[in-house]
């Protein structure tokens, strides 16, 4: 093979490479969102158990020295700050399996228009994005908590 075509290989291959890790990194900067318009029940157990696995394993994939942070926001109609406060709660216990309680940061936020909702931040960028249904529990009665 020549000089110059093996610069043009080699030059290709740099290109495809950049623009398929560009493009990586800007999927991977965009939050999953669950819930749909009508927001996680708690009836799903394990589909919300696997989605907060995912957020520890992106933790333990980040670093010994990655925190996860939680945001818990009331939504409209919700007015009892306990609710929030439980959400917190349940999920930073079911991630405490996975990650050190001193890793986990749990936070209430303003509250939100529509459902209420809990933002996980790994590495201080945000992740994930749980919509709950009005007043109701995330993982209660899944044997999370």
């Amino acid at each position: 093979m020549s000089r110059h075509l093996k610069f043009q290989f080699v030059t290709i291959l740099l290109i495809l490479c950049a623009f398929l890790f560009g493009a990586h990194g800007q999927a991977a900067q965009n939050p999953q969102t669950y819930g749909g318009p009508d927001g996680l029940t708690g009836a799903d157990c394990e589909g919300v158990m696997m989605r907060l696995d995912f957020i520890a394993i992106a933790a333990e994939e980040s670093g010994k020295d990655q925190a996860i942070i939680v945001i818990g926001r009331l939504g409209t109609g919700e007015t009892s700050r306990k609710m929030v406060g439980s959400r917190l709660r349940q999920v930073a216990d079911y991630l405490n399996r996975r990650i050190p309680r001193e890793r986990i940061i749990t936070a209430e936020g303003e509250r939100v228009r529509g459902l209420g909702q809990l933002e996980f931040y790994v590495g201080g960028k945000l992740r994930s994005i749980f919509k709950v249904k009005r007043n109701r529990d995330l993982v209660a009665g899944c044997g999370a908590s």
